[in-house]
């Protein structure tokens, strides 16, 4: 079994330019994940070809008062637009200091409050191995409202096999709990980015 693999092109190549950085992830096999679109070339992101996977849902505002939320609103409207452009299959929150949803525990209720398929988590294990562990149990928890599984290893954050993470394990927890969707590696190269990609593409795929 293969899981959905992408990678964050931010975060990969630094030295290269972003749009270099969707075409040798697309090359290479991958779904493409982006952050912060005011940075980008759009037509020359356009131009890859990509599958962009998943993008921030928004570049300004808070959620913890009126005015941010006004803010963040605006912000999150203007994202899809550019979403929309590049047929991107998520977009996704952020955290950020002043955040309300900063644990998986609080997101969890959230999303599965609110219930409807429009709102998914993405579950990014590498902030909860440090916020609250237990992975595989998170895992389970979240499986019905997952949108995207996020990887990166602790500590350094870079790609599984270089920290205390047991990713081998969770890529067979995770398909023994039937998920299929798509698996991020947004993770900073322990050396080489293609290593550090066929590291990650190694252990989800069984």
């Amino acid at each position: 079994m293969s899981f959905a693999l992408a990678a964050c092109a931010e975060m990969l190549w630094p030295d290269r330019p972003l749009a270099w950085r969707a075409s040798r992830l697309t090359e290479m096999g991958f779904g493409v994940g982006l952050w912060n679109w005011p940075d980008w070339d759009l037509d020359a992101l356009l131009a890859t070809g990509a599958n962009f996977t998943i993008m921030n849902g928004y570049v300004q505002g808070r959620l913890t008062d009126d005015e941010g939320a006004d803010i963040l609103i605006a912000s999150a409207a203007e994202t899809i637009e550019v979403g929309k452009r590049l047929n991107v299959d998520r977009p996704n929150l952020r955290d950020h200091p002043g955040c309300p949803f900063n644990s998986t525990a609080d997101v969890l209720e959230l999303v599965s409050t609110v219930n409807r398929p429009q709102l998914r988590i993405n579950l990014d294990l590498y902030h909860t191995q440090i916020g609250e562990g237990d992975l595989i149990r998170w895992c389970a928890a979240c499986l019905p409202w997952i949108g995207e599984v996020q990887v990166a290893d602790n500590p350094g954050r870079c790609e599984p096999g270089t920290g205390e993470i047991n990713y081998p394990a969770i890529a067979s927890a995770l398909a023994d709990m039937g998920y299929s969707g798509p698996v991020a590696l947004e993770a900073h190269a322990s050396a080489d980015a293609e290593t550090a990609l066929n590291a990650f593409r190694s252990t989800f795929t069984l």
